[in-house]
């Protein structure tokens, strides 16, 4: 099956304790002001087929870089917790970037880990400045999605993949918005 389309997707997991952590890694401010169901908690990179399908790929805790996965289960997902939701951001790409986006993806299934190490590493290099070290084979959700897109998309946060959240995947999709 073709690939037509390419997408990006940003949830926030309402309030899992893993959600909780990763808003705080992002937003500290946001969260001492109570908004913390604003800010997204995940990300993942979706394809629309040729016969309308959509499927997604995602790096979790516990399952690393995994796909591709019927985009329905996001809404059976959401519909199991409060306050979780989803926003998918539509790449304009040709169908041959998005097709070689999606072999990319595939390409990584077994290849990548998760790592929860990483993502507190990324609170001191946000609040404090100090180096990531560089993981090619573990990515927290939005590192793969950035990894991913580049070149055809650069999401990179200060022109490292390491660094990039959510949060500054959804800054980057709707400026200009």
């Amino acid at each position: 099956m073709k690939v037509v389309s390419c997408y990006i997707a940003l949830n926030h997991s309402g309030d899992t304790i893993l959600g909780k952590l990763i808003c705080w890694v992002q937003a500290p401010a946001l969260v001492r002001k109570g908004k913390r169901g604003t800010i997204p908690t995940h990300a993942r990179l979706g394809f629309t087929l040729e016969d309308g399908a959509q499927v997604y790929f995602e790096a979790l805790e516990g399952t690393g870089f995994d796909g591709p996965k019927p985009e329905d289960r996001v809404a059976n997902w959401i519909k199991k917790g409060a306050g979780r939701w989803t926003e998918l951001y539509h790449l304009d790409l040709p169908p041959e970037i998005a097709n070689a986006i999606y072999v990319r993806a595939l390409g990584k299934l077994g290849k990548w880990s998760y790592s929860v190490p990483q993502l507190l590493s990324m609170y001191f290099a946000l609040r404090f400045g100090t180096r990531l070290r560089q993981s090619p084979d573990k990515v927290i959700c939005s590192e793969a999605v950035a990894r991913l897109v580049f070149p055809d998309e650069d999401l990179r946060y200060k022109r490292n993949f390491e660094n990039v959240t959510p949060m500054v995947i959804q800054r980057i999709m709707t400026a200009g918005a």
